[in-house]
């Protein structure tokens, strides 16, 4: 248990990986704001390498990152320092992941291969159709 309240409004929030998946699917699907809204979220500039891994764009409060097999996810992610590490994205078609990790990762390697579990979720021929999460 931690006690999350140094994030003010944002330490409030317990979710779960399927709560976060529900969540940005509903916002992606044009479901929860006016699709003007929506819009002006999508609208992107290139994210601060310190901050986001490579190919990343920011928009409001949300990212955008090209998939290999063509398109793109959109979502968000988050870190609590000295904790966890959370991922949740959309991608073509509507298909959802939504990634947890019990520890940041300490390298741009583990980063990126954080990255590929999110990638091949969306890509690989083998995976389930549908809400998928890890």
């Amino acid at each position: 248990d931690w006690n999350m309240t140094f994030g003010d409004v944002g330490g409030a929030l317990v979710s779960t990986p399927e709560d976060l998946a529900r969540f940005a699917t509903a916002l992606f699907g044009g479901r929860l704001l006016p699709m003007a809204q929506l819009a002006e979220m999508r609208r992107t500039v290139a994210a601060d390498p310190d901050r986001l891994w490579p190919g990343a764009r920011y928009g409001l409060g949300v990212i955008t990152t090209p998939l290999s097999c063509g398109g793109a996810w959109w979502g968000h992610a988050g870190t609590v320092p000295g904790g966890h590490r959370a991922l949740v994205a959309v991608g073509p078609g509507g298909r959802s992941v939504a990634v947890a990790l019990n520890e940041i990762p300490a390298t741009l390697q583990a980063e990126l291969d954080f990255l590929d579990v999110v990638d091949k979720a969306f890509c690989d021929e083998g995976s389930p159709n549908g809400r998928t999460t890890a």
